[in-house]
């Protein structure tokens, strides 16, 4: 177990990965979406006495790292380039932060793109879990867990 996980569990925390070793397929429409909700994140200390020259505009922003933006910037030039959908490599951490913009009733240019970003975004989360569980569960079907024997012994005395 490494130093990293020891802390975590002594934390009571799950350690959330930012190694981008996910894979998320978004469309057009997706991306437009996730461009159009997400921010700069940047150190309030550096800008203090700065007003924007653009109203504010009520609305829900993710705010998020450069490399994030990046990453959708370079899927949408792709996209308009190639068309169909696009893959980008995500992290954990990032699939987290979308998921926080996946509003179910979200409709964009008459796709239904919260609906579709959250089915995308939980199975990129949860599929390796899901896997895993079902390995478990395959490896530990074919062993005598001494289930049976105490429910054979209880059928037998009633």
């Amino acid at each position: 177990m490494s130093n990293n996980e020891k802390d975590s569990i002594d934390d009571g925390y799950k350690k959330i990965d930012e190694a981008s070793n996910k894979k998320l397929r978004l469309s057009l429409h997706e991306l437009l979406f996730i461009d159009d909700h997400i921010t700069l994140m940047i150190d309030g200390r550096d800008f203090e006495q700065m007003i924007p020259l653009r109203p504010a505009i009520p609305s829900s922003l993710l705010v998020t790292p450069i490399d994030f933006i990046d990453k959708i910037g370079r899927a949408f030039l792709q996209i308009l380039r190639t068309g169909g959908e696009v893959t980008v490599n995500v992290s954990e951490m990032e699939l987290y932060m979308l998921r926080e913009i996946c509003f179910t009733r979200v409709e964009y240019f008459g796709k239904h793109v919260g609906l579709s970003l959250k089915k995308k975004v939980l199975s990129a989360l949860y599929s390796q879990q899901s896997a895993q569980d079902n390995l478990l569960e395959k490896l530990l079907r074919d062993i005598d867990l001494g289930e049976n024997k105490w429910q054979n012994q209880t059928l037998r005395k009633i």
